[in-house]
């Protein structure tokens, strides 16, 4: 699950903290969801289900980072004192981590959800603002933050939700940085700036592109889960043997073979 870690350190000399890394259990089931994300062919009512299933194994995972706290309330007779999970906050980097937020209000339903929003220039890859932490949540050093993204590409976008959850009053060892699929780059990123936030994956895959995209990867998670297949944006340019598809026929021009139709036209008898 985690070689392209360990070969990332190894060929680029840097040091994971793997004590901080979290890694689901790739199991059957696991690898059939990931393979149905990754296919070109999923269409987006199987994409979005399969994306779900993940979602909702990555959440019962993260259950384990949570203390337990005392509450009470009234039974028929008496008032009854128990202990319970502690909720967490959920954090979905919007748009794509919106796609996770169901599953884990599922499995956390007294948990408080608030967003942020950076979106990426996808010609410079650079991170702006589109909505920041609102003015309804003020973190506090004990809360146990769950950030939903299930990409993490560069690292730009985790940083910078990360940097707004710390400024805010988060405690950095007590964020979990969510995701299904990783680059070895967009890790080395996150644990260079923030060295105690836990990252929770399911797997990490080979390599960022030079669109800033990961490899072998599913694609834009945001766009596949919201556009049939004829509609999803080309991603990339054209190859060769596409380029070459296009092209007019050896030693005829575009316009050579519309004079011919021309003429045959009017040469034609009816």
């Amino acid at each position: 699950m985690f070689v392209n870690l360990c070969m990332y350190e190894q060929i680029h000399g840097v040091k994971f903290n793997w004590e901080r890394i979290h890694g689901l259990k790739l199991s059957q089931k696991v690898q059939t969801l990931v393979n149905t994300l990754r296919e070109a062919q999923t269409d987006k009512a199987d994409f979005n289900k399969a994306a779900w299933c993940l979602a909702t194994l990555m959440a019962k995972f993260c259950r384990r980072f949570l203390g337990t706290e005392q509450y009470s309330f009234q039974g028929v007779l008496e008032e009854i004192r128990e202990q319970r999970p502690a909720d967490p906050v959920l954090i979905p980097v919007l748009q794509a981590g919106d796609d996770m937020r169901w599953p884990f209000e599922n499995e956390f339903p007294r948990s408080r959800t608030h967003y942020v929003w950076p979106k990426r220039d996808e010609t410079t890859l650079e991170v702006r603002w589109v909505a920041q932490l609102g003015d309804d949540y003020a973190p506090s050093a004990d809360d146990v933050i769950f950030v939903l993204d299930p990409m993490l590409a560069t690292g730009n976008t985790a940083c910078l939700a990360i940097k707004n959850l710390i400024d805010n009053g988060a405690s950095e060892h007590n964020i979990y940085f969510c995701s299904m699929f990783a680059a070895p780059e967009g890790v080395a990123h996150v644990q260079e700036e923030f060295p105690l936030v836990n990252l929770v994956l399911v797997i990490v895959d080979r390599e960022l592109d030079q669109n800033g995209f990961i490899r072998p990867g599913v694609g834009d998670f945001g766009d596949r889960s919201r556009l049939p297949i004829g509609y999803l944006p080309k991603l990339f340019s054209p190859t060769p043997a596409e380029v070459k598809a296009t092209e007019p026929v050896t030693g005829e021009s575009v316009e050579a073979k519309t004079d011919v139709v021309e003429d045959s036209k009017e040469s034609s008898p009816h």
